[in-house]
């Protein structure tokens, strides 16, 4: 069992083509070992082509007359049985032709990229507002009391004069 350990932070995925061979076998090991800490980055260029198969019946009985006859231009040998073929059974005939057709579904590309879900700096800029408003709040309260402490005291000294004068 080939075990992968030497992989260094150094190492950038995109520079090293066998990189993902070494961690795919790295994972696998992983695996087997009942151990699943993988520290694998994503691919920086990834090409998927799906496939699809499609198919009919080809050719129709004049195009495989017709080809045919092409094939005996080229080949004398092959002749006499693609002959024999097309006029006992066209159907044998058809089965021997192939048609064979590649292209793309789709002419789309799908872009994909990973980005942080919340930066550091969003970190340190909601802590700033928190404390920010925490400390307004409490500068406010401060004054409210201190103005809640002016008028007790505004009508204590008042009530004091009000009944000394009554």
């Amino acid at each position: 069992m080939n075990s992968v350990t030497n992989l260094t932070s150094d190492s950038l995925p995109c520079s090293n083509s066998s990189y993902d061979q070494l961690c795919i076998q790295n994972v696998t090991n992983g695996f087997e070992d009942n151990e699943r800490d993988c520290q694998c980055f994503n691919p920086c260029n990834e090409s998927i082509y799906e496939k699809s198969v499609s198919y009919k019946q080809w050719p129709n009985d004049v195009m495989a007359k017709y080809l045919a006859n092409q094939v005996c231009k080229n080949n004398s040998t092959l002749c006499d049985s693609l002959w024999n073929l097309s006029n006992s059974n066209p159907d044998e005939l058809r089965m021997n032709f192939l048609k064979l057709n590649i292209f793309f579904q789709d002419l789309n590309f799908e872009e994909r990229s990973d980005q942080a879900n919340y930066e550091f700096t969003t970190l340190l800029s909601d802590i700033g507002g928190s404390i920010g408003l925490w400390i307004g709040l409490s500068i406010l309260s401060l004054f409210e009391i201190v103005d809640l402490l002016l008028r007790l005291v505004y009508k204590v000294l008042t009530r004091k004069c009000d009944v000394t004068q009554k």
